[in-house]
């Protein structure tokens, strides 16, 4: 059946209505089978599209208001996508931004917080104008890895376990002109420096440079003294001007050592102990030179016979050395309780016992021996 509303055709059947032109209603259109324009079909809660793409043009903003507080995005029914109010975006797999320019990350609050399965692990921030970077979990070290000719490497590691010592896969470059401080702050403190390139290392402490190490080896002091051992026991380079010092050489001390050893008795026949107060000498190594000096006091002797008596245990093996070369001898007071009488002793070669010559049977508990004996070793 065709007719008219208005001045519209309107052709109406059984199965639907056909109408020319525009159609304009002011109230209420109801369809219980849905609406469909083209490709669009409005049904209940759902807009279909049947084939193509989807544009959605808007002259102003477009906004999406769910009270259920979850916009989804899904494909053929499965999440992919989604954002509630609480302002989590979450990916069901993994999740690709790919823009042609920069991505800004912009928080108000100046914190971006990293976190796997809702937990926390670390954070970049703002401090002021500082950029913190930070690691939450506890002992969790700061690593920097990369590709090294197609194998990756830890290039460096701080160990928040350690303070946050810094440990460097390689070598560690400082540009011409650079300070290695050894503290934080001020200039003042320890530092080795390059600022004289590659020509000379200089050493600071109180920012004032002590000694310096030239382009081809030497050690110049600077201000004050370079004591290598202990102050007083070592040797000390004193700076002077024009520089000087002692030359690197084979005949430098390579060993000093000092320190306290207890010494045994014997004789050549019989037995002597010593005063347990007074049985400890001290010796004093400097290179080969041992130095042993002390006071020994008999306390027990038993049949004392022949013509040495053995101070054994000496801190160091004696040289051993041709023809006698490594043997040593000399002087000692004793004292028998009335008179100071002097004796000789000797230490032979591979020894580790200074022998005392004297008539044994003269020995008595009591006896004090002042010994300072020099001899010298081969390690």
């Amino acid at each position: 059946m065709a007719g008219y509303i208005g001045n519209k055709a309107v052709n109406l059947s059984t199965s639907g209505a056909d109408i020319g032109g525009t159609l304009g209603v002011t109230g209420v259109v109801t369809a219980n089978a849905g609406v469909v324009v083209d490709n669009f079909t409005l049904d209940g809660t759902t807009l279909a599209l049947s084939s193509g793409n989807f544009t959605l043009d808007v002259a102003g903003d477009i906004i999406f208001d769910g009270d259920g507080a979850d916009i989804l995005f899904k494909d053929g029914g499965t999440e992919w996508l989604g954002f509630n109010s609480g302002g989590t975006m979450a990916a069901a797999g993994a999740f690709t931004l790919d823009v042609n320019g920069d991505i800004d990350l912009d928080s108000n609050n100046g914190v971006i917080s990293l976190e796997q399965a809702g937990t926390a692990y670390g954070l970049l921030a703002k401090s002021g104008n500082n950029l913190i970077v930070k690691s939450i979990v506890s002992n969790g070290d700061l690593i920097f890895r990369g590709n090294d000719g197609g194998s990756e490497i830890n290039a460096l590691t701080l160990d928040m376990s350690d303070a946050g010592s810094a440990t460097f896969n390689h070598d560690v470059y400082l540009p011409n002109n650079s300070n290695l401080y050894f503290t934080s702050g001020s200039g003042f403190a320890p530092r080795i420096s390059n600022s004289n390139s590659d020509t000379a290392m200089s050493f600071f402490t109180n920012n004032t440079e002590r000694f310096q190490i030239a382009t081809a080896g030497n050690v110049q002091v600077l201000t004050g003294n370079l004591v290598i051992g202990t102050a007083g026991k070592g040797i000390d380079f004193s700076a002077q001007t024009p520089a000087s010092g002692i030359t690197p050489s084979a005949e430098l001390l390579d060993h000093y050592e000092e320190g306290l050893f207890v010494v045994t008795g014997s004789l050549t026949s019989g037995t002597v102990t010593f005063n347990s107060s007074y049985n400890t000498m001290a010796y004093t190594r400097i290179g080969r030179q041992v130095t042993v000096t002390g006071l020994i006091i008999t306390s027990a002797v038993n049949s004392p016979a022949g013509e040495r008596i053995h101070i054994g245990s000496l801190p160091f093996t004696s040289s051993n050395l041709s023809e006698g070369a490594g043997a040593s001898g000399g002087g000692l007071s004793w004292y028998d309780g009335t008179n100071i009488n002097s004796r000789s002793w000797l230490i032979g070669e591979a020894q580790t016992n200074l022998a005392i010559y004297m008539d044994c049977t003269d020995l008595t508990a009591g006896d004090d021996f002042y010994i300072s004996a020099t001899y010298f070793t081969n390690d």
